[in-house]
């Protein structure tokens, strides 16, 4: 499983990581050990929808879109993928370039 869970890891890299911005995520990024796969986070906050379920879709659009991604056999990165309120209108598709659009700014 390549999620982040640690709460003391996600914070570091909130408050020290270095990020990325799209029209729609914005991606907080530090370098892992060679030896740790690539592990991320995918934080929805409420100012994206008050409804949980629909917090939570996005959540697991956007998780089965990182599955299936290459990027995450990669690299040893540590990310938190943060998206913001235009990310939710977004098509299956759309979803899927634009975060094919950001993971290829890390390399």
């Amino acid at each position: 499983n390549n999620r982040l869970r640690d709460k003391n890891a996600i914070q570091a890299l909130m408050t020290k990581g270095k990020w990325i911005k799209n029209g729609h995520f914005t991606l907080k990024y530090g370098q892992g050990t060679a030896l740790q796969e690539a592990r991320i986070a995918v934080v929805v906050s409420a100012k994206i929808d008050k409804r949980a379920t629909e917090r939570n879709r996005l959540r697991r659009r956007i998780t089965e879109i990182l599955r299936k991604h290459p990027f995450l056999q990669a690299s040893s990165y540590q990310c938190v993928l943060i998206p913001r309120p235009s990310s939710t209108k977004l098509t299956h598709l759309e979803l899927t370039e634009s975060l094919k659009d950001l993971l290829s700014k890390l390399h």
